[in-house]
């Protein structure tokens, strides 16, 4: 078992992850072109001058205009979509030293060793494979490597909570304390139908949330609104199968995928909500059964939020707090398995 200053150390590098993960969403989501357009980090300044803003906008202006690419009018608008960009980047470089130096000393050194080394190489492993797709989208090879652009995002959103989650899950691990044995049969029993039901509410929530990047990124959240139908007055949309080959309509066809993620939330909720009734008169520790009432809460708000842009349309705000509230429910998914784990 790993010290909890390690633990901290991971945790910390979690957090700064899922800051990156909002930056880059909100710029993703409001379809900025300031990542696209060549912006630097030379010349950053904690205090800028007016004129040296006006300066900057003309600048982005002139790159855009080369790249063919619809530039931000409002100086104010651009003014904030640069200082989230340059946060972004600056996080992520960041970030890159202090995940990095520590697992460099720790496996030279031998002191992190067996299956915690093998952690930490898989989250640097996920961290420069992160980085590599970052490039590719800021210089728009993805045609020239032959990407469907279906894919694109979902790679680098699926690369950064993948990432998340094994920081999270590792730095939990860190903090876990020898469990008594069950000393009753009917704890052992709560305790393991806690922890199944945790466990596929884990699974299921990944997979809703990867669902969730193909529907941002075809904008397959644009048809089929009039819920709770699919299509005209069917729970099934006609157009699910109309590419060939089949599995295509997987990634490219939006009636298919706002199918498949349409169904797989409303799979959670039923999970959740299973979760919530099954925790009543249990003897479970009270950080299982708040971990039961804030999925409850925060699943409530996804379904609600799903349901209103389906109604009015996606809107980037709606959008974003739809992503967020999915890796706040992941991060007490992962809580909650680790308080419950075999020991």
């Amino acid at each position: 078992m790993q010290s909890k200053l390690a633990g901290l150390w991971l945790l910390s590098a979690g957090a700064g992850v899922f800051g990156m993960i909002t930056g880059g969403s909100y710029l993703r989501v409001k379809k900025s072109p300031i990542s696209s357009s060549g912006e630097s980090l030379s010349g950053f300044k904690l205090q800028t001058t007016e004129q040296e803003w006006e300066e900057k906008h003309r600048t982005h202006q002139l790159l855009c205009e080369s790249k063919g690419i619809q530039p931000i009018v409002n100086l104010e608008e651009y003014k904030l979509d640069y200082n989230i960009y340059i946060s972004h980047i600056a996080l992520a470089q960041g970030l890159g030293v202090y995940i990095a130096v520590p697992s460099l000393i720790g496996l030279l050194t031998r002191k992190f060793g067996g299956v915690f080394a093998m952690k930490l190489i898989g989250i640097n492993s996920l961290f420069a494979l992160g980085g590599y797709i970052s490039q590719v989208l800021k210089q728009d090879k993805t045609k020239e490597l032959g990407i469907p652009d279906s894919l694109v995002f979902p790679a680098y959103m699926g690369t950064g909570v993948s990432l998340y989650s094994l920081l999270m899950w590792t730095g939990f691990f860190c903090f876990r304390k020898p469990q008594a044995a069950f000393a009753e049969e009917l704890v052992a029993s709560a305790y393991k139908g806690a922890r199944r039901r945790f466990m596929g509410l884990t699974h299921l929530s990944l997979f809703t949330f990867f669902a969730g990047l193909l529907v941002s990124s075809t904008k397959a959240g644009n048809v089929l609104n009039n819920w709770p139908w699919y299509g005209k007055d069917y729970f099934f949309p006609e157009s699910a199968w109309d590419l060939e080959p089949a599995y295509k309509n997987f990634y490219e066809n939006r009636a298919m995928i706002q199918f498949v993620h349409r169904t797989l939330g409303t799979l959670a909720y039923l999970g959740v909500l299973d979760l919530f009734t099954y925790q009543y008169g249990k003897p479970l520790p009270f950080s299982v059964k708040f971990s039961s009432f804030s999925l409850l809460l925060l699943m409530t708000a996804q379904l609600i939020g799903g349901i209103k842009s389906l109604k009015d349309g996606p809107q980037p705000e709606g959008t974003l707090g739809h992503s967020t509230n999915s890796i706040l429910m992941l991060t007490i998914l992962y809580y909650g398995l680790h308080v419950l784990r075999r020991r």
